[in-house]
């Protein structure tokens, strides 16, 4: 984000960063095969870090991030290991990861195909999360502005 801010009007500088941030992102989905490290990925600051890069301004890192977590949180990869995902889920409400989805949610606009499937990623991260601690339910409602998203609205915007 900083070469980004750097060099806002000459894309061609900041472009090989983000890329290489993509790639990082990318790699952390071998973690997802691995849900007894969660509780490793959460000590080394990992959710904090992925919650900071749903602000991004590229699209498709803030969408790469969105796929890790529904990944992360997939009831199928954890069911055996309910507590170390716990131990992600608390950590990415701890992190404010619920309002920067929902916020996010609200940005996304479904007539770009890949945005279009971070709208279902984040659904599926919130359905994931839920399953794995039901009181993320009351959280979502209670901290965020979810029943405010108006996802129809990107639709119709300019046309």
């Amino acid at each position: 984000m900083e070469a980004r801010m750097k060099f806002g009007d000459n894309p061609e500088k900041f472009l090989e960063s983000e890329v290489d941030l993509d790639e990082e992102i990318r790699k952390l989905q071998a973690v997802t095969a691995t849900p007894d490290l969660y509780p490793e990925l959460v000590k080394l600051g990992a959710i904090p870090t992925l919650a900071t890069l749903l602000s991004h301004e590229n699209g498709d890192i803030v969408a790469a991030v969105i796929e890790l977590l529904r990944d992360l949180t997939d009831s199928d990869a954890v069911e055996e290991l309910e507590d170390e995902a716990k131990v992600l889920v608390e950590a990415m409400v701890g992190s404010n990861m619920l309002e920067l989805l929902v916020h996010r949610l609200g940005s996304l606009d479904e007539r770009n195909a890949a945005e279009d499937k971070a709208v279902f990623d984040t659904l599926a991260v919130f359905e994931n999360m839920i399953e794995l601690d039901p009181n993320v339910a009351t959280q979502v409602v209670g901290r965020t502005k979810a029943a405010e998203v108006d996802h129809g609205a990107h639709q119709t915007q300019g046309v």
